[in-house]
């Protein structure tokens, strides 16, 4: 939801940088290119402004579209804990099957259940969500179109696009302990001339609500870099 940025908005209040937050629901489209098309259909006829793009997770594999999109709209991104995708057919299908499932379960079952198992999963270490959930606007048909729609299974491998990629300036941050896509942000830094990775310690995959601070001064020096 939105609401879960309100503090980086909170800590750039001076007016340095305006936070505006995408409510991904009120957007959604068929896939990744759809709405990273449409997203910059909408951000191109606004007046021109030295932009930056801020996404976690599945919201970072959706701006990495956008910036692969209109490389031209952005200023710099900064992406967190997003997978650019997978290249290997086997794989994407179990990904497809995995998030099939999961978007049955947000659909269907109780929140509490589904949502302890979601938090249960490797990827988070065994730690527990620091963000406070308003069960009453999360909607069940959205996020289930969201996991079909957006599934790494249907994502292409962006890596081969990335590492031609002449601009903008990308900071990929993850958390130290999240080894997985911490992993993966090596990787791009090497491979990708406009990557830089950052490892926020302390931090597993939430890194913005797990270490607000830091996180909040890397945004920062990035985009005064």
């Amino acid at each position: 939801m939105p609401a879960v940025w309100a503090p980086l908005a909170a800590y750039f209040a001076d007016g340095r940088v305006e936070v505006k937050s995408v409510d991904l629901w009120e957007t959604l489209a068929p896939g990744c290119w759809e709405w990273a098309q449409q997203f910059c259909r909408e951000l191109s006829q606004m007046p021109p402004a030295r932009r930056y793009l801020l996404g976690y997770s599945m919201g970072g594999r959706l701006a990495l579209h956008a910036v692969l999109y209109r490389p031209e709209l952005w200023a710099g991104a900064i992406i967190v804990a997003a997978d650019p995708g997978v290249s290997d057919l086997a794989e994407r299908v179990a990904c497809l099957r995995r998030d099939r499932i999961w978007g049955q379960r947000f659909l269907t079952e109780p929140w509490a259940q589904v949502l302890a198992d979601w938090d249960a999963q490797g990827i988070f270490g065994g730690r527990p969500n620091p963000v406070p959930r308003d069960c009453g606007q999360l909607r069940r048909a959205l996020i289930c179109q969201a996991f079909y729609a957006y599934s790494k299974g249907f994502q292409a491998d962006l890596r081969p696009a990335l590492t031609r990629l002449p601009q903008p300036s990308i900071l990929y941050v993850t958390g130290a302990a999240d080894s997985k896509y911490t992993a993966i942000g090596a990787q791009l830094a090497v491979a990708c001339s406009t990557v830089r990775h950052a490892a926020i310690s302390s931090a597993g995959h939430r890194v913005p609500w797990e270490t607000p601070t830091a996180f909040y001064q890397q945004v920062e020096k990035f985009i005064q870099s």
